[in-house]
């Protein structure tokens, strides 16, 4: 499956790893519990885990040829990983920054982070780059 991430139903399949073939949930269960939701993805997400985790509870095999047992372990490791994501969504905004030894200098990616943050989430130095621009254009 190729996912469109400008499509609010991926980007949550994406974030619940519904996305090989065959997917768990369809498109519509996607769709209407956005349309629940008002279109917030996040809310979304622990919700359409839930409904994988309880697909999942339901899915075990056993074959007595060859003794073939598929047991708990994708219920419980979805449990896992879902319960860690509620707990902290976070989880799922991770981006790994490379690491090489300082040379005095900050990484770009983390002086990206440390501006962005600065600048427009918590609005600091927006204010202050602002009345210095307004400062020397007058």
């Amino acid at each position: 499956m190729v996912l469109d991430l400008s499509n609010n139903e991926d980007k949550i399949r994406l974030r619940v790893g519904d996305y090989n073939d065959p997917v768990f949930l369809p498109t519509s269960v996607y769709t209407a519990t956005l349309v629940e939701n008002n279109n917030d993805v996040k809310a979304c997400v622990p919700i359409i885990g839930t409904y994988i985790l309880a697909i999942l509870a339901q899915r075990t095999h056993q074959k007595l040829s060859y003794m073939e047992i598929w047991g708990s372990e994708a219920y419980n490791n979805y449990k896992d990983w879902l319960v860690r994501v509620v707990k902290n969504p976070n989880i799922n905004g991770i981006c790994p920054i490379p690491y090489s030894a300082s040379n005095g200098t900050t990484h770009p990616l983390i002086q990206f982070n440390e501006d962005w943050y600065g600048n427009f989430v918590n609005g600091t130095q927006s204010k202050q780059l602002s009345d210095d621009a307004n400062g020397r254009l007058l």
